[in-house]
């Protein structure tokens, strides 16, 4: 969810007040903002492998507003990557 969120801003869908929002919701819960260990392009290509990949195009389900969301496949690979490496340090 946080990694969705970065590629939400990144991407200008929503901005950065929403992602600090999310981000504070999410550590007050518990739950983990970052998943250090793994390698980031290793995680993309297995993104890559995933059944929601339809003719090399990943289709994620982004952020629009907080409560908003809905499934985009144009994200640049790039900023996706970007996002990933931003959620595992």
């Amino acid at each position: 969810m946080a990694m969705a969120m970065d590629l939400s801003v990144r991407l200008g869908r929503v901005d950065e007040a929403d992602h600090q929002r999310l981000r504070r919701l999410l550590t007050r819960a518990g739950l983990p903002l970052t998943a250090p260990g793994l390698h980031p392009q290793a995680i993309l290509n297995a993104m890559a492998m995933d059944k929601k990949a339809i003719d090399g195009r990943l289709r994620l389900v982004l952020c629009d507003a907080i409560g908003r969301v809905s499934v985009s496949a144009d994200a640049p690979q790039a900023n996706i990557l970007a996002s990933i490496e931003g959620g595992v340090g």
